[in-house]
């Protein structure tokens, strides 16, 4: 079950202003799971897509021929490549950074195909940003991915009570047995983060050593 992160539809507003959006982020942040959804909503409304996740040799292995050989792979696939003649094209690169000189790969691919939107994920890395912005300078927004916050994290816990804070009026205090409730749930969320799959069965699993809450 997918959960909506606060960022979906920021993302979802930009890729349509900007040539080229970067997700950057720690691992298990969540950065490969928005662009899934992403993906999967632009295929439901008949939108041309293409993901590619890099961590796969055969994935990776289209790149290796820089621009061009990426290129004749769109081609042959169907894809019209003359700006004014195709629908926008919408190419998904999970762990953008393995790409050799990747800020010039995608910079060439904005600066020639406006029908190409591009959206990619990688490290947070010092380096990768700097390549980035030296690279793709106007042609590319960075939006940094974060772990979930508190009212996500109950969300992919599961846990019912998570609805309450939809209609949450912050001007008003918590009634007493909520904020009961809340206290326990904040108290784990401190100490876990806003941490996703294996890294929340680890720490569960570690939970009763470590933690002072249970």
């Amino acid at each position: 079950m997918y959960i909506k992160r606060k960022s979906l539809e920021y993302i979802k507003r930009t890729i349509d202003k900007e040539p080229a959006v970067i997700l950057i982020g720690t691992r298990q942040v969540g950065k490969t799971t928005l662009m899934k959804k992403i993906e999967s909503d632009l295929k439901k409304n008949d939108y041309l897509t293409f993901y590619f996740d890099l961590e796969m040799p055969s994935n990776l292995m289209l790149f290796s021929n820089g621009v061009e050989g990426f290129l004749q792979y769109l081609t042959s696939q169907g894809v019209t490549l003359k700006d004014g003649m195709s629908d926008p094209v919408y190419i998904f690169i999970d762990e953008f950074h393995y790409i050799n000189n990747a800020g010039k790969f995608i910079k060439v691919l904005a600066d020639n195909f406006t029908n190409i939107k591009i959206i990619a994920s990688g490290s947070s890395s010092a380096a990768i940003q700097k390549n980035l912005k030296e690279s793709l300078v106007g042609r590319k927004r960075i939006i940094k991915i974060y772990p979930l916050d508190f009212f996500e994290y109950l969300c992919f816990s599961n846990i019912k009570e998570s609805s309450y804070f939809e209609e949450l009026d912050i001007t008003k205090p918590l009634k007493e047995p909520v904020t009961h409730i809340f206290e326990n749930y904040f108290k784990e969320f401190v100490i876990w983060g806003g941490m996703r799959s294996e890294e929340r069965r680890v720490g569960k699993e570690c939970r009763s050593r470590w933690s002072p809450y249970h």
